[in-house]
């Protein structure tokens, strides 16, 4: 983790699984992203704040390209958490210091009167953040808006004529898609759900098939071999029933 100015910052190792290959995962790297010009990036990693909330209205004003160079350079990463700092209420990294867990607070700037309550306030600050940089990396509104979601939330995909209209008369050519080359291949993202809990994580899934398998196979020598030791506890106990029988 880096500080700067305050901020925490970090980079994440996005892995992800995909149609193409499902058995196999790869790490999101910002050379995937096809725009007329590249992603600039030191590591290719995505930057996340964990102790700020982002500002969706600086992101809105963005293009897409905009929106992804900014989540993958750290120089206009932190200009971004700073903007983001001064468009929300007690948003700087002191003031988020001072939030206590219980509190409440808006989980978005659209659905301002939803209120959300988190056992952590960094963990709820982190999950707001990722689920928005998903959703302004990974563009897709056409011709269903569907925006990422992560898997303990269920997916807000719908359509309305003004994105609809929005989406023929825009002038940012990736506003609708976003392309992507995968395993060397090109693509166009239709979906991006984010696997928030262990439960579905597909290591968790894994591990949890082979035992399953592995409860299977043993199953029924398992059970020969219970039988096997009730039987010769049972055999046991009359043995010393007679046995004490016999002393009387």
């Amino acid at each position: 983790m880096t500080t700067i100015d305050g901020y925490d910052l970090d980079t994440l190792n996005i892995m992800i699984y995909n149609n193409i290959d499902p058995k196999k995962p790869i790490e999101l790297d910002a050379k995937m992203f096809m725009f007329d010009t590249p992603i600039k990036s030191d590591n290719g990693k995505m930057w996340l704040c964990t102790n700020i909330r982002y500002s969706e209205e600086i992101l809105m004003a963005k293009t897409h390209f905009e929106c992804v160079q900014t989540f993958f350079d750290q120089t206009l990463f932190l200009k971004y958490v700073k903007e983001s700092s001064v468009k929300k209420p007690n948003n700087t990294p002191v003031e988020v210091g001072k939030i206590k867990d219980e509190v409440k607070w808006s989980d978005s700037e659209k659905n301002s009167s939803k209120l959300e309550k988190c056992s952590s306030k960094h963990d709820c600050f982190m999950k707001e953040n990722m689920l928005l940089a998903l959703k302004y990396c990974f563009t897709i509104t056409f011709p269903v808006n569907n925006p990422p979601f992560s898997y303990s939330q269920s997916p807000k995909s719908s359509i309305t004529i003004g994105s609809f209209i929005n989406s023929w008369f825009n002038s940012d050519k990736y506003a609708n898609y976003t392309h992507m080359k995968v395993e060397g291949k090109e693509a166009t993202i239709i979906g991006c759900q984010w696997i928030d809990t262990i439960k579905y994580h597909p290591v968790y899934q894994k591990v949890n098939k082979s035992i399953k398998q592995y409860l299977v196979k043993v199953k029924g020598p398992l059970v020969k071999l219970l039988e096997q030791v009730l039987l010769i506890l049972i055999i046991i106990g009359l043995l010393i029933i007679l046995k004490a029988h016999s002393i009387f």
